[in-house]
């Protein structure tokens, strides 16, 4: 089906990209998962983060979303 992702594919589209992280990190926030154990699973360096924007310049697009902003406060 066009515009379907395959199964276990990253997300194209930066919006995707970053409502995908939002629904992992909720569900680590609801889990009351330790910040260390958070932290490495979103943002750390083996972290969804990384897979979803591995370059410099995707990170650095990612930094400027409201996604960013909203899972460091978590």
């Amino acid at each position: 089906m066009a515009g379907m992702e395959p199964a276990g594919a990253t997300p194209t589209s930066i919006e995707d990209r970053c409502h995908e992280i939002e629904l992992m990190a909720d569900a680590l926030f609801m889990q009351d998962v330790d910040w260390v154990t958070f932290f490495n699973r979103i943002l750390g360096v083996d972290g969804m983060v990384r897979e979803f924007f591995p370059t410099p310049e995707d990170w650095t697009a990612f930094e400027q979303t409201a996604t960013y902003h909203r899972v460091q406060y978590l």
